[in-house]
């Protein structure tokens, strides 16, 4: 590439009796094109590539609320140049509030998830995969939903869908952000047992959207198993 010639004075690629990668299998004996160097760029950013790389370099952010979450899933608009913003909220986990405990553990565990319990005063109200790929899903009763989203229905179940965020700051911030710009809070931000931040928003249908930091471990406290 000519700006690594320009610094060493060597090619990336040298012909026979060049300096270069020495003895570099069929060498092309030339730099690499303009248009060859940004290939690799272009499919490195593509959404397609996120499914192996997890992310996709975005820059700003419009108010559609997708795109304010999700560091705009599917890639940026044509022409925009692209940077990495590091707040940027990552979709990370699913959480579904059930009825029937039971029930709902037959039914992914048909689908080849690895349900994992806790204590037996847990096991009507807690479910977790830690999924080897995808993302992590828990099953929660509506009566221990209550407890870590104050503003969740009593008669209602559903999905929470869960994003991380890199700091507890970060966490107040996008909640702070997303009332501000109009969207309903189930949930202010507060220290969660597990010690993360956590806050639950609305998206415009309704929708629970989960907002949480890192866990500290220092912070964790004892969480009690709601009433059966």
């Amino acid at each position: 590439m000519p700006l690594v010639r320009e610094a060493t004075g060597h090619p990336v690629i040298g012909s026979e009796g060049e300096a270069g990668v020495p003895r570099c299998p069929k060498p092309v004996g030339r730099n690499s094109r303009p248009e060859e160097q940004a290939w690799p760029l272009i499919m490195l950013n593509s959404p397609r590539q996120s499914y192996t790389t997890a992310t996709t370099l975005f820059t700003t952010a419009t108010s559609a609320f997708p795109q304010r979450l999700s560091g705009r899933l599917g890639g940026s608009r044509d022409g925009e140049v692209q940077t990495m913003d590091a707040a940027r909220p990552i979709l990370d986990q699913i959480n579904l509030v059930v009825n029937d405990m039971e029930a709902m553990a037959a039914f992914y565990e048909r689908l080849g998830l690895k349900l994992q319990g806790g204590p037996p005063e847990w096991s009507s109200h807690h479910r977790s995969c830690k999924a080897t790929a995808g993302l992590p899903l828990d099953l929660d009763s509506r009566e221990f939903a209550s407890v870590w989203n104050a503003g969740w229905p009593p008669d209602r179940t559903g999905a929470v869908i869960g994003f991380r965020l890199p700091s507890r700051q970060a966490v107040d911030a996008m909640f702070a952000e997303l009332i501000a710009d109009g969207y309903e809070g189930q949930q202010s931000p507060y220290d969660a047992f597990w010690g993360a931040r956590y806050a639950v928003v609305e998206d415009p249908d309704g929708n629970s959207v989960g907002l949480m930091s890192p866990s500290d471990p220092s912070l964790a406290t004892r969480a009690e198993a709601p009433p059966t």
